[in-house]
């Protein structure tokens, strides 16, 4: 069914809720990140469940391109013009006192062995300029789907907080490269955003024999984004968001988001947003004081994770290959043994290619 046929539009997934708990409003945004996707740079092979581990093999290839600096500037997107422009307009216009997205897939991650936000470098930066621009408060993402729960801050966003003599808090900016950079450990995200990821309900990294082991290593070696650096739990788990409203005083309104081990019931991680019931500038006045400004890196900057970037001509060199590649999705073409074998082929092809013309 096309996109912008009027039945799809009327079925679209993504909407937005919102839900009073005493005086404080608070909107749940929910995005589609699968229906308008673009493939990656290089397109997953982890679809083609004939492939024997083929979700394994394209968590391999997000690292080698992450690793060898491929696809640093892939242009798809993650939203579609429609979704975001819809996404935008509801930011614009919101007076909520919290603001809750829902991604499928991880914005803050510094990971690039998992599905997130990171592999669309144009529609990251473009979503946190959306953000950056409009300001929605008290902003925390819900994301899911890698296995394994965690709590992250966008550590994109640099800014270094440093205590004067005299007590005061002082903002400054940190020059940013296209080098992978960890975070000082005093960075704060803009205005308090966190994401929360939850996964999964039945089955985690830590099931399966393989990737019992190289999940935690996984965890420790990409763990940036990350509030702290045990901010991880690889149990099954769920997540709890707790709004509370202070009667007496809006602004003792509180946000707890919380990560439960699904065997017993017990947080393993947990969060808390205060003063998010402040609704005017007097309420506010104290609490904006200590807030820095923050702004996006430098706008060439078109990945999180790349130590290198791919040239113009070697990012276009995988053209053709991805012809090919969307020709063979389509089942009728060739018997799916074939098919599956000429995609890996083409993957690795590609990818050889590229890593010659980064020389």
């Amino acid at each position: 069914m096309p996109k912008t046929s009027d039945q799809f539009l009327e079925n679209r997934l993504y909407h937005e809720r919102t839900i009073y708990t005493g005086r404080i409003k608070s909107k749940f945004i929910f995005l589609d990140t699968r229906s308008y996707r673009d493939y990656h740079y290089i397109p997953s092979v982890g679809e083609y469940s004939l492939l024997p581990y083929s979700a394994h093999l394209a968590a391999f290839i997000r690292l080698f391109c992450a690793l060898f600096g491929i696809g640093g500037h892939h242009s798809g997107d993650v939203l579609g013009r429609m979704q975001f422009n819809w996404l935008k307009h509801i930011l614009e216009v919101s007076d909520a006192d919290v603001h809750v997205i829902i991604s499928s897939i991880q914005v803050f991650t510094s990971n690039p062995v998992v599905e997130s936000w990171g592999h669309f470098p144009r529609a990251k930066s473009e979503l946190f300029q959306l953000l950056l621009n409009t300001n929605p408060r008290n902003l925390i993402f819900l994301s899911g789907d890698v296995h394994y729960a965690e709590f992250s801050v966008p550590w994109q966003l640099k800014e270094e907080v440093r205590t004067t003599p005299s007590g005061e808090s002082k903002v400054d900016n940190i020059e940013s490269s296209s080098t992978i950079q960890s975070p000082p450990s005093n960075v704060i995200p803009p205005s308090g955003w966190i994401e929360v990821t939850s996964s999964g309900l039945t089955h985690t990294c830590a099931d399966s024999l393989l990737t019992s082991y190289l999940c935690p290593v996984m965890l420790r070696i990409f763990g940036d984004h990350r509030i702290t650096p045990k901010s991880y739990f690889i149990g099954k788990n769920f997540g709890v968001i707790e709004i509370e409203d202070d009667e007496r005083d809006p602004c003792n309104g509180k946000l707890t988001a919380s990560i439960r081990d699904i065997s017993n019931n017990v947080t393993v991680l947990s969060h808390t947003i205060y003063n998010i019931g402040c609704r005017n500038n007097e309420d506010l006045a104290d609490i904006a004081k200590q807030a820095p400004v923050f702004g996006l890196t430098k706008e060439d900057r078109m990945s999180d994770w790349l130590p290198g970037r791919t040239s113009i001509a070697a990012a276009k060199f995988c053209d053709d290959y991805m012809i090919s590649f969307r020709t063979l999705v389509k089942p009728a073409v060739l018997p799916p043994v074939l098919s599956t074998v000429l995609i890996v082929f083409i993957h690795v092809l590609c990818i050889m290619q590229l890593m010659l013309r980064n020389k």
